[in-house]
């Protein structure tokens, strides 16, 4: 056996990153390095990675925040701030015209736009999930995560201990209509200061020309506003979490090793993460998960693309999954995660 992996998983006794658990790692990282081994740390509560078990979305000015954007006969003070509202014009299924409306102003099938902010549950240790696109929540993480390593095994880094891995970091997951008259709720990935950054980069209000990112335009005509929104969000996700941390752990001699979010296949990867490659700029070592009997092409030839493919080795992980039926059957599973 060459190395091992500290993995957190559902029944912790020891509080997460408290004395008692990072005495038990420095203990681990001596007795790796006084049996040639390398130690892989791993930087979450379980998963996915960046609220540090609950302690980073204690504030919640750093949960994971999200647009609700809903019908207004549906919508209410549950929803959060209100952000604008739209006038929608539908023809034969397309967006044939729309306009934001003014406070007080009343308009045909009108549409809301809330800031909301994810709920938080059990999976967060009675908090939310950690907002993505803010760099300051993500910095919060590394602080309370990488820091707290660093302290404790630092002098291992580079050495005993090569990488840290983060798990299935993700947006807050983008919705759509399945079909464009349906009534129901769309939510898309948002951040408190996400009009101003939007602004500074496209000379744009982004919420002018929201509606396009719902529905589509008629006659096949491309919307440039819906690309904008995409690619903007996408990047502050890339400039928070995988360029912030890859540079703190090249600054601090380890790799930035990992795996995103959902990615059997390039669309569900792009609900969950954005576009792939522009994520991985920020990994030494990106990795993909492939459970039970998977076949995950598309996403591996991505991973394969990176500069980081050389020292790449694929290491079997086994997830024992107990399945009670008339017959008492049992299932082991076992995936291959891309790893350092």
């Amino acid at each position: 056996m060459g190395g091992v992996t500290i993995h957190c998983r559902t029944g912790l006794a020891t509080e997460y990153m408290g004395p008692e658990f990072m005495e038990i790692v420095g203990e681990c990282a001596k007795k790796a390095r006084q049996m040639g081994m390398k130690l892989y740390l791993y930087d979450e509560d379980r998963w996915p990675s960046g609220f540090a078990g609950g302690k980073v979305t204690k504030d919640p000015a750093l949960r994971a925040q999200y647009i609700n954007f809903l019908p207004e006969k549906l919508a209410g003070e549950w929803d959060g701030p209100l952000l604008a509202r739209y006038e929608i014009d539908l023809r034969d299924g397309y967006l044939h015209s729309y306009r934001r409306l003014s406070d007080g102003e009343t308009g045909n099938n009108v549409w809301h736009a809330h800031r909301k902010t994810r709920a938080t549950g059990p999976r967060f240790n009675g908090q939310s999930y950690v907002d993505t696109l803010n760099p300051q929540a993500i910095h919060r993480f590394i602080e309370l995560t990488h820091e707290a390593y660093f302290e404790a095994v630092g002098e291992e880094f580079g050495d005993t201990i090569p990488s840290i891995f983060s798990d299935e970091p993700q947006i807050m997951n983008k919705t759509v209509l399945e079909h464009p008259e349906d009534v129901h709720e769309v939510h898309m990935p948002f951040t408190a200061d996400f009009p101003e950054t939007y602004y500074r980069q496209y000379d744009a209000d982004v919420l002018d020309t929201l509606p396009e990112v719902v529905w589509e335009l008629p006659d096949g005509k491309v919307s440039e506003a819906r690309y904008r929104y995409h690619c903007h969000a996408l990047e502050r996700f890339a400039q928070a979490f995988p360029d912030q941390i890859g540079s703190w752990c090249e600054m601090h001699g380890v790799a930035m090793t990992g795996h995103l979010m959902e990615e059997q296949n390039l669309r569900v990867l792009t609900v969950e993460s954005g576009e792939p490659m522009r994520l991985y700029r920020g990994f030494t070592i990106p990795g993909i998960d492939m459970l039970c009997d998977a076949r995950e092409y598309q996403n591996s030839i991505l991973c394969w693309s990176h500069p980081g493919y050389p020292y790449y080795r694929f290491s079997k992980v086994f997830h024992l999954q107990w399945q009670q039926s008339a017959g008492h059957t049992r299932q082991a599973d076992c995936g291959y995660r891309c790893n350092t």
